[in-house]
């Protein structure tokens, strides 16, 4: 006959209160993770920057859920009694471990590994843009310059000088340029990040892991394909953006 007074427990073999004592601390870490990610400005490495009011309003909701439910079980978990312990539960462990990873290793925003995988953007009707002056360096997007190339008239970009931004890496195609200037945008988060890209020739690619550049040149129409092809004449390289994507 079952005694009454016995201790509840579960399959795992801990007693309910600590089970949720435990799921309220992994929810907790997670919003520390989360919280740590908007203090530090590291989320702009995977989502959008209008992202931020929501990734708050997660955390606290988060921190606030571990925090009642921690409080509300102390008293159970205190009267509670183990009765046979088989260590912690394994839906605990999937949360920690990723958790702890992240927190440790923090992945950075896409970069020159990513190229392979990302895919350009999709042609767009002609449109009519507004000339380039041709006496002064016009500071444009990789954007901005590739809608320019793909979708206006190409012979309006001769002789215009420009200034970019992006991350160096070198060419796939090694008949158009020495290395490429790179620069993902995206419209919501990385998993619909879009490749913007210039070939470059008449400076020696930067050497590094990710090196980020400002570059200024002039496009060399005949030598244009699939890419623009750019003629430096200054590159400098410069510290990662606070926004690295467009």
């Amino acid at each position: 006959m079952t005694d009454p007074a016995a201790p509840t427990t579960t399959r795992g073999g801990f007693a309910e209160p600590l089970q949720q004592s435990i799921a309220a601390t992994v929810v907790l870490l997670l919003a520390t993770v989360v919280g740590s990610m908007v203090i530090s400005g590291s989320y702009v490495d995977y989502v959008q920057e209008w992202f931020r009011p929501y990734l708050i309003a997660a955390a606290l909701a988060m921190a606030v859920l571990g925090v009642w439910t921690l409080l509300d079980t102390t008293d159970r978990q205190a009267r509670s009694e183990l009765a046979h312990s088989h260590g912690l539960p394994r839906v605990g462990l999937l949360l920690v471990v990723p958790s702890l990873l992240f927190a440790l290793a923090t992945p950075s925003s896409l970069g020159a590994g990513a190229l392979n995988q990302a895919s350009p953007p999709p042609p767009e009707n002609q449109v009519e843009f507004s000339p380039l002056p041709t006496e002064t360096t016009t500071e444009l997007t990789l954007a901005d310059y590739l809608d320019r190339y793909r979708s206006g008239q190409r012979t309006d970009l001769v002789g215009r000088r420009v200034r970019m931004v992006g991350f160096v890496a070198p060419a796939r195609d090694a008949t158009q340029g020495d290395w490429t200037l790179n620069r993902f945008r995206i419209f919501c988060c990385v998993a619909d990040a879009q490749l913007y890209s210039v070939a470059v020739r008449g400076a020696p690619m930067p050497v590094g892991d990710v090196v980020w550049v400002q570059l200024e040149g002039v496009i060399d129409l005949p030598a244009s394909g699939s890419l623009p092809v750019l003629v430096a004449s200054s590159v400098t390289v410069i510290p990662e953006p606070e926004m690295p994507y467009l």
